[in-house]
């Protein structure tokens, strides 16, 4: 946060960019769609890389959002239980794509990052807090969507940016 500064229009429009790449997925509600095809599958492991090398972006959360969190799960705990419980070949498969396309992201990404920070380091570090924020909204919406009170939510933010502040000085 120190280390950002808004102080043109460009700056602002990257900043918000950032917030509406973390809340495009929630807006495309991608609950109501039939997650479990591979091909879903597979761009949610390409997408939820981002979590492995972005700071505070919750992997959970991402899958969440893009409703395959428990497809991910239940095939991964099948998989790990194939001993005890029998082979389902479908929950293989589903780990295999999440995961290839999981590596490849994280390939990808690390690349497209590693050139943006040696070229635009501050534009970078405008957009990852933009990240940073709309996820923050994002996780918010979601907790209140499971039944948190908002009272809640806004306690446990506010304690979150005081422990912030009070170790970053």
């Amino acid at each position: 946060f120190k280390k950002v500064s808004l102080n043109s229009f460009g700056k602002y429009v990257i900043f918000i960019l950032g917030i509406l790449l973390s809340i495009i997925p929630i807006c495309l509600n991608m609950d109501d769609k039939n997650n479990s095809n591979l091909l879903t599958i597979g761009v949610s492991g390409f997408i939820s890389s981002l979590a492995f090398i972005m700071p505070g972006i919750s992997g959970s959360m991402l899958l969440l959002v893009l409703g395959v969190y428990d497809i991910i799960i239940v095939s991964m705990s099948d998989v790990f239980n194939m001993y005890s419980m029998g082979m389902k070949y479908e929950s293989l498969v589903i780990c295999i794509i999440f995961g290839f396309f999981f590596i490849v992201g994280v390939v990808f990404f690390s690349k497209i990052i590693k050139k943006v920070l040696a070229s635009q380091e501050h534009n970078f570090l405008i957009l990852s807090f933009g990240l940073l924020i709309g996820m923050i909204c994002v996780m918010s919406v979601e907790l209140l969507n499971f039944g948190v009170n908002i009272f809640l939510i806004i306690l446990i933010s506010g304690i979150g940016v005081l422990t912030i502040k009070f170790l970053g000085e």
